[in-house]
């Protein structure tokens, strides 16, 4: 959670520089290359790697959520915005964030630990295709722009 938090303010700058859907996508498809290396390494017995595992998936992580909110704020107008944002976000969550532990939870007790895997990078294909596919243009956002709505 250190890592998150010491990495989410440079991410959130990050976001604005290099453009919101630019970076959702490139944090997403790293996820997916990244997200079995990472559960082997959760694997192996000792606290080093596990200790480098996590700290992999807090950055990926918290790149990753910094730009969700970023997304979700420009992706409604001004009008529906915060029920749009929370229905969005809420629903999202609860679908994808609430399944996540008894899906992974099924495939440990059955011996499919190679699945695991698998679902996050179904996940973070569907956000891609999401992504790709949403209104949002692809112009990078400056702060001040952001200011102006």
């Amino acid at each position: 959670m250190l890592v998150y938090a010491i990495i989410s303010p440079f991410a959130g700058s990050l976001v604005y520089k290099k453009g919101i859907k630019n970076m959702m996508i490139l944090w997403a498809i790293l996820t997916s290359f990244l997200i079995y290396p990472a559960f082997y390494l959760l694997n192996i017995d000792s606290l080093f790697t596990i200790f480098i595992a996590l700290v992999m998936l807090a950055i990926l992580s918290s790149f990753f959520q910094a730009c969700v909110n970023i997304f979700l704020v420009h992706l409604f107008c001004v009008e529906v915005r915060y029920r749009g944002v929370a229905l969005s976000y809420t629903l999202g969550l609860a679908i994808f964030g609430g399944t996540v532990t008894p899906i992974l939870l099924y495939y440990k007790e059955n011996n499919l630990e190679l699945m695991m895997g698998a679902h996050i990078i179904i996940i973070s294909c569907l956000a891609i295709l999401a992504i790709y596919f949403s209104k949002l243009k692809l112009e990078i956002y400056s702060y001040n722009d952001s200011l102006k709505e």
